[in-house]
């Protein structure tokens, strides 16, 4: 089993038990289930964010943003060139890439649908949105009208976006399978919680009375 996990990767679990290789192998199994008790959260924050950040994209662009966008290389030249004027180049170039990819993967660009390119953009890329460089082109009004409907009034875009940022570096430890027990699962918990109130109290609701993720960091091994 050493051998499988590789000493560098269980080394990190051996040194929180002591010493203790039995302990060290019952808190890897441990660490899975915790990090299988946070996907329905951060199912409901992703989807969540994603929809009300696509949607304030076709609000502030008014046009069909997901096809449309182009890597600044590819526009037509001209005073006309930008294809959503309202979009930064780099996020254009983003939304692209990932337009192509899904055209090869689907071996037809007439297939990728807006709804294809939305879904597989990035948790980071929504999170991006919330950066300084987007202050005066997406937030000049604040986040709470377009985006976060229910959060408190001192909830601003950069208090958004360390909120958001905190959940992507989670997601993506999540995503490569690392320890998260020692990187303050809870906090990453309840932050989970608030975002989700700020889009809608009744899915915050949903995952506090659903959710096993307390249950489950409860019974650490010992």
């Amino acid at each position: 089993m050493l051998a499988f996990l590789s000493k560098p990767r269980f080394r990190v679990y051996l040194n929180e038990a002591r010493g203790d290789a039995e302990l060290a192998f019952r808190l890897y199994r441990w660490n899975i289930v915790l990090s299988e008790s946070l996907l329905m959260p951060f199912h409901f924050v992703e989807v969540g964010v994603r929809n009300a950040m696509s949607q304030l994209l076709y609000d502030r662009t008014g046009a069909n943003w997901p096809m449309l966008a182009r890597d600044k290389r590819h526009w037509p030249k001209g005073l006309n060139g930008n294809p959503v004027p309202a979009l930064h180049p780099k996020v254009q170039m983003e939304i692209e890439k990932t337009r192509e990819k899904l055209a090869k993967r689907k071996r037809s660009l007439e297939r990728v649908t807006p709804d294809c390119v939305i879904s597989q953009l990035t948790f980071g890329f929504w999170v991006k949105l919330l950066s300084s460089d987007f202050k005066n082109s997406l937030w000049t009004g604040g986040v709470r009208k377009p985006v976060f409907r229910h959060a408190p009034e001192h909830v601003d875009r950069k208090e958004a976006y360390t909120a958001l940022d905190e959940l992507r570096v989670m997601r993506n430890r999540l995503a490569h399978h690392e320890i998260i027990f020692t990187k303050g699962p809870t906090k990453v918990y309840e932050r989970i919680e608030e975002v989700c109130a700020w889009l809608n109290p009744d899915i915050a609701h949903l995952i506090r009375t659903t959710s096993d993720f307390r249950k489950v960091h409860g019974g650490r091994p010992t």
